[in-house]
């Protein structure tokens, strides 16, 4: 299976400061999606549950994203990020609001619309 070469425009990579030298050390991704309801677009990004709980204790962590000249990425400081989990831990999934304008950013939102299916719940 091929991923197609826009999804680099939908994933983002997480850092947090190393205590010892300050320097930011990367070691996690993420996805921007985009989820429609009602007429509504929500922008949210998505990460596994061990990547958002590794960077969760940090004061300050670290989003690099890419740039509009899709050769460089910069990265982009942020405070105080609420992750919300799945209820049931072994899910490893964490999700909290997010909007990188693509007008300022080489970012893209992989539209969920069309390609994820609700199920019932019990």
């Amino acid at each position: 299976m091929r991923i197609d070469s826009t999804a680099q425009k939908f994933t983002v990579f997480f850092g947090a400061p190393d205590p010892k030298t300050g320097k930011v050390v990367y070691g996690g991704t993420g996805f921007l999606v985009l989820h429609r309801e009602e007429g509504e677009a929500f922008p949210y990004l998505v990460t596994a549950r061990h990547v958002a709980q590794e960077v969760q204790p940090q004061s300050e962590i670290t989003v690099r994203i890419n740039n509009k000249d899709g050769k460089t990425s910069t990265p982009l400081k942020v405070d105080d990020i609420f992750w919300a989990y799945h209820p049931d831990p072994l899910v490893d999934v964490a999700v909290t609001p997010a909007y990188l304008n693509p007008a300022d950013w080489d970012v893209g939102y992989y539209d969920l619309a069309n390609r994820v299916q609700p199920t019932a719940q019990p």
